[in-house]
């Protein structure tokens, strides 16, 4: 747009004078393609660091977790071992001590009892309060497990007594039938001779005394000694005498008692043994089932 009183040539040299006047303007610096490839790879590496130390550190708590696991229940396998062993040992003992032909020492049993307990206290003490609802239950159920077998215990005592007392008696009637002649007199020095019915009893009660105290064989041959004694009763009042014969009787009949007696106590005591035996067998499968589990 032209003044008035300007030329067109005025207008374009004072255009050319505000142009040189005005300072260039700069653009934003513009960054190149490897620019970009070391910042975003910069990034990246910045990341995979982050997640390499997280990833470490969560490795060596779970390394340390597990060490702390192997520590702890370790010894827990080995102990909970430990009550397996010593809880068959115990039932072990103490049917060793209820045969009657094979008895062990008192001792052995009160052993075999103490060294059960000890395990169980020792295998709770290194659980801790890990297993505490376990080691209630657990240790109520031994507990039990002893008193039973002290129950059969005593019940085996009076039995071995009986069958002590059986054996006596008949070793007794032996000694009579001897001292009375029963295995022979020394007439002249060499020669010897025996009495019928005496012999006869001898040979009756040295079959009855190599039985066992009770069964189907003691019986009869309880029964056989018992003819033997009849058939030759008369006899025998007058010699060696009523009084002998009386002992013998009696001593006789009292031993025929003691096998019935025993007999009905091994009847009557199967079903607590087989009870116990159970018990015995349920606590092996808990102890080798449950023991090293954690709660």
């Amino acid at each position: 747009m032209l003044h008035v009183g300007e030329t067109p040539s005025e207008r374009s040299g004072l255009a050319a004078r505000v142009a040189d006047a005005t300072p260039p303007r700069r653009g934003r610096p513009r960054l190149g393609l490897g620019t970009h490839l070391a910042v975003g790879l910069a990034a990246v590496a910045a990341v995979v660091l982050a997640g390499q130390a997280l990833t470490s550190r969560n490795t060596r708590a779970a390394v340390q977790a597990v060490r702390a696991m192997q520590a702890h229940y370790t010894p827990l396998a080995l102990r909970s071992g430990i009550v397996v062993e010593r809880l068959a040992a115990y039932d072990r003992a103490l049917g060793e001590y209820l045969e009657s032909d094979r008895p062990v020492e008192p001792d052995t049993l009160t052993e075999a009892e103490t060294d059960l307990q000890s395990a169980v206290e020792s295998y709770f003490v290194a659980a801790g309060t890990v297993l505490g609802a376990a080691q209630s239950t657990l240790t109520a159920r031994v507990a039990s497990h002893i008193a039973h077998g002290h129950e059969l215990a005593a019940r085996s005592g009076r039995r071995r007594a009986w069958q002590a007392r059986r054996r006596a008696l008949l070793d007794g009637v032996s000694r009579r039938i001897t001292s009375a002649g029963g295995e022979g007199l020394v007439i002249g020095g060499n020669q010897v001779v025996a009495r019928r019915s005496l012999a006869e009893l001898d040979d009756a009660i040295n079959a009855l005394r190599a039985e066992p105290d009770t069964g189907t064989d003691a019986s009869r041959a309880e029964r056989h000694f018992a003819a033997v004694l009849r058939s030759h009763q008369a006899e025998l009042m007058r010699s060696p005498g009523p009084a002998w014969l009386e002992l013998v009787q009696d001593d006789f009949h009292e031993a025929v008692r003691l096998r019935g007696k025993i007999e009905r106590f091994d009847v009557a005591n199967g079903a607590a043994r087989r009870s116990f035996l159970a018990e015995g067998a349920a606590l092996l499968a808990t102890a080798q089932a449950g023991l090293q589990q954690p709660a």
